[in-house]
């Protein structure tokens, strides 16, 4: 059963599995490789330089998704833990009035 219901088969949960599985062996892969072969500080900007453009990619892809989900036209279902999370803050001692 898929997560969203447009969705018309799992392949791109696949895909998207098998492209994690390679990026984390492949971190690990270059940061063991990188550390034996170069100074900790071109280490240490090469690591921020790649994790900046995994947050971009990694945003590129959320607003793809978000318009697309307004697209099709999708509504959230409400469940019983998002309720709770909502309504978790009015029942701390001084948060009155949040609603």
């Amino acid at each position: 059963m898929a997560a969203f219901p447009w969705a018309k088969s799992r392949k791109p949960y696949k895909i998207t599995f098998s492209l994690a599985i390679f990026t984390i062996i492949y971190n690990i892969a270059t940061g063991r490789i990188q550390l034996q072969s170069h100074s900790r500080d071109q280490v240490e900007r090469r690591v921020l330089r790649i994790t900046g453009f995994d947050c971009g990619i990694l945003v590129v892809g959320l607003v793809l998704a978000s318009i697309y989900s307004i697209g099709a036209g999708y509504q959230p279902n409400t469940t019983l833990l998002g309720l709770i999370h909502r309504a978790w803050p009015s029942l701390l001692p001084g948060r009155e009035g949040m609603f």
